[in-house]
């Protein structure tokens, strides 16, 4: 959906330039290489003070980082509802805290598997954990299908959209970022 919000609703124009969607993608990696260090050393330094924090809380602060990014993208997307395309900035904050987040859960959440697992299937529980990465990734772009038949049946049985039986057949809420929200809505 970010490949889409980049490609729809940012403005990416620069100096006469027209910036790919795709180019977009490339933040998460440059971030890994250049923050990743800092965070480590981070992780590091806490690890050895006075209060050393546990793992899940680590990996909530990366739940965090990650909550804090659909913020912004939810923010822009307002925005984007509002005055039309927003900046590559909405795109690009939304990336960073994401890579932060990411940061904070994958290695943490990868070394809490190698120190839990018994040695003999410590490389069969990292696999695991890489495999799980993967399936939601998968179920994640099933569930953002281009016609988001599987949103709409997920909002009708939670009723996220907030419209309690009324009026639920179209086009739902998790479909507003790809740019094709319900026409007239309420």
């Amino acid at each position: 959906t970010m490949n889409l919000f980049a490609a729809q609703l940012t403005d990416r124009r620069l100096m006469g330039w027209v910036i790919p969607a795709s180019y977009f993608q490339a933040i998460n990696p440059l971030g890994i290489l250049i923050m990743g260090p800092g965070i480590a050393a981070i992780w590091m330094r806490v690890d050895e003070s006075r209060f050393p924090l546990p793992t899940p809380a680590k990996m909530a602060f990366g739940l965090l980082f990650l909550a804090l990014g659909f913020i912004v993208l939810a923010i822009g997307q307002h925005r984007a509802d509002l005055i039309g395309k927003v900046g590559p900035q909405w795109l690009f904050f939304v990336y960073v805290l994401h890579t932060i987040g990411e940061l904070c859960l994958s290695p943490v959440g990868l070394s809490m598997v190698t120190k839990l697992a018994p040695a003999r299937v410590a490389a069969l529980m990292m696999g695991i954990w890489y495999l799980a990465n993967a399936a939601a990734n998968y179920l994640a772009g099933i569930l953002e299908d281009r016609d988001g038949r599987a949103v709409h049946v997920i909002c009708l049985a939670s009723d996220v959209d907030g419209r309690q039986g009324r009026d639920r057949e179209g086009p739902v809420a998790g479909q507003k970022i790809l740019g094709r929200g319900r026409q007239g809505r309420e």
